[in-house]
């Protein structure tokens, strides 16, 4: 029998094994542009390659079509033009620092994806830091465009490989197989909290799809459009497990075979191929619809809705692809979307400001010190700043520890090396063994300081860049501590503050849906959009306070949170009855009044007894119950969580 620490050991080498299969593809991404970059253009011009292994790391678990690398390329030419007009003047640089990492965090990044940013802000800073004329800018531009091509190629045979080991498509596969064997548990009876996980996690898993799939330019994508449906229909299915009545209905007014046949449903959409087949399941679906009449009670609502809901996602489906076009790009949507996210509130918004600032500041610093190799000072405050507050300050413990490591130990190697070519052996080897540390480390900060001092070695003295080194790197530190002191700084409370009011404003957001939906005008996607990015801020805000120390504060925003999923939930049934039900124009003009009013305040106290005698006199029970429902929810939020945070503010405020 073995002991522990052998297991421990296999399990540590097991561990280390996965990490260099996982760096592999960027290791040898990185040799390639390096050694091709050298040898085509010379050393000078390797700055690039930094940024182009950065971007293929963000990339390479989404979908990479051809189009998708050409405008990757184009972006990183941009990036290389406005760094060399940057470079030509004080004034310039100033604006664009400003201007252009500020544009790159609002387009590549978002709460759910924080570091899309990283690669291309890298690429312009890390060629923003030599000034270049016009001839060798030129030489530069050829530089980047071969980086671009390798990029190019790298992410489609990345893609290639994965959809080898396992596509999104196989994901998808595999979740459908889940929802029919959990659709067949529930017409079995079963519940509880352990069923109420497995759908949560097959909703998450199809939110995170449908984000990783999302276009900036919000072009039409079917893909997107069909994980925010499926998503939907296993949060219906979560919310009706959080009903108890649901279980008697099963037991006693409905039929339990129903269940069985939607999962049968869902196992012949899941096994359909062609278009042909899917337009089949659909109408086989709807004649479920038309014809399968069951009790008035939660499961019908759920029974209903999961058709409707199919049906719409095997039309999509069934449907041939269409190429994104100019014309097709909803330009108004993306204005509408940038403004929206540049105000206090928004996380992005917010690091975009400090990102900004301290690429202005560094950057200009360096041009007018001009000291021998001070754009080390720029350099390492990109990479300290981060998204996180808690990651930045990780960061800045860490980089200094390992910059001293690794400028004692640099001087050391350099003078055992006997020429260029093992310079550049051993500096390509730590580089390799760089992409396999975890990132932010003190390992990978001195692995990356030796790198550089080697590379500097060829130049000049080891022991004085070394000594350079640690000082920008002491000063990068300083600039960091004190932009994400002062300016709009994010610490995980503030983010957590910021993600309940944009949970409040998605659900009055999802009321303006239901308004516009009783007139006659809805759009599935926007309420797909409002779905996912619900239950993304949801996670997001849940995991904070999974963490809090002090437990009846932990209780008291659990509380607070589980409250406005119901809510949400409840708007969402709400809205499946304007689609799906053929409601009558009494009940349509009664929830039109109500929408009206809930999508200006959510927790209407002063309106909560001319809701509730709206929602008495509505003719649907299934509306009825709904909205009594969500108002109850309201006001327990307003009593628990909004005046419960008041007076929290008057204690501290005694204290």
């Amino acid at each position: 029998m073995e002991d522990s620490s052998t297991t421990s050991k296999r399990a540590a080498v097991r561990a280390a094994g996965r990490r260099v299969f996982d760096a592999l593809p960027a290791i040898v991404v990185y040799i390639v542009l390096f050694l091709g970059i050298t040898a085509l253009f010379g050393s000078a011009y390797t700055m690039v390659v930094s940024g182009a292994v950065c971007i293929f790391l963000g990339r390479r678990n989404r979908r990479n079509s051809p189009a998708t690398c050409l405008i990757i390329g184009i972006v990183m030419l941009a990036l290389s033009a406005l760094a060399w007009i940057a470079s030509c003047h004080l004034v310039l640089g100033i604006v664009l620092n400003l201007v252009v990492p500020f544009v790159l965090v609002l387009a590549q990044s978002n709460q759910f994806v924080p570091k899309g940013y990283f690669g291309y802000v890298m690429t312009y800073v890390f060629l923003e830091l030599k000034p270049l004329d016009f001839s060798t800018f030129m030489t530069q531009m050829a530089a980047v465009t071969f980086a671009a091509v390798v990029l190019g190629v790298a992410l489609a045979a990345h893609s290639a490989w994965r959809l080898h080991r396992e596509s999104d498509e196989e994901v998808f596969t595999r979740s459908l197989d889940t929802l029919a064997a959990l659709l067949d548990r529930m017409a079995a009876g079963e519940r509880g909290p352990e069923l109420q996980e497995a759908f949560l996690k097959l909703e998450r898993t199809f939110d995170n799809l449908s984000v990783t799939s999302h276009h900036f330019l919000r072009t039409w994508d079917r893909r997107e459009f069909v994980f925010q449906m499926y998503a939907e229909l296993f949060q219906r299915a979560v919310y009706l497990l959080a009903d108890d009545e649901w279980q008697d209905d099963l037991a006693r007014r409905v039929d339990p075979d129903v269940m069985h046949e939607l999962a049968l449903l869902v196992r012949q959409a899941n096994a359909a191929q062609t278009p042909e087949e899917l337009r089949s399941i659909a109408r086989m679906a709807q004649m479920a619809l038309d014809v399968v009449d069951v009790p008035e009670s939660r499961v019908r609502v759920f029974f209903n809705s999961f058709l409707h809901a199919l049906v719409l996602i095997l039309q999509i489906q069934a449907e041939p692809p269409r190429r994104p076009t100019a014309r097709r790009i909803p330009w108004r949507e993306v204005l509408d979307d940038a403004f929206l996210r540049m105000n206090f509130d928004e996380f992005e918004f917010r690091f975009a400001c400090r990102l900004s600032i301290v690429t202005a500041l560094t950057c200009a610093i360096s041009a007018v010190w001009g000291y021998e190799h001070v754009y080390w000072l720029p350099l390492n405050a990109i990479l300290l700043l981060m998204p996180s507050y808690e990651e930045s300050a990780h960061r800045m413990r860490t980089r200094p520890v390992g910059t001293i490591v690794g400028g004692a130990l640099a001087p050391f190697i350099s003078q055992l090396l006997p020429g260029t070519a093992s310079v550049f052996t051993v500096s390509l080897v730590l580089i390799s063994i760089l992409y396999c540390c975890t990132p932010g480390s003190w390992v990978q900060a001195m692995l990356a300081t030796m790198f550089a001092l080697l590379m500097s070695s060829l130049t000049m003295n080891a022991t004085t860049a070394a000594s350079l080194r640690i000082l920008f790197v002491a000063l990068a530190v300083a600039v960091v501590l004190v932009v994400n002191r002062f300016v709009v700084p994010s610490p995980r409370d503030r983010i957590f503050e910021g993600n309940l009011r944009e949970l409040t404003q998605l659900i009055r957001g999802y009321w303006a849906t239901v308004a516009r939906g009783t007139r006659g005008s809805t759009s599935m996607r926007a309420a797909g959009e409002q779905l996912a990015r619900f239950h993304l801020v949801y996670a997001a805000a849940a995991s904070y306070v999974r963490e809090l120390e002090d437990e009846a504060e932990r209780q008291r925003q659990r509380r607070g949170l589980s409250t406005l999923w119901h809510m949400f939930s409840e708007v969402e049934q709400v809205e499946h009855l304007v689609l799906a039900e053929d409601l009558s124009e009494h009940d349509l003009e009664a929830l039109r009044r109500c929408a009206e009013i809930l999508e200006t305040r959510p927790h209407p106290t002063s309106s909560h007894e001319l809701l509730q005698e709206l929602a008495r006199t509505m003719d649907s029970e299934s509306l009825s119950f709904a909205l009594l429902h969500y108002l109850d929810h309201a006001s327990a939020f307003e009593r628990d969580v909004i005046e419960g945070s008041v007076q929290t503010s008057g204690a501290s405020c005694a204290r």
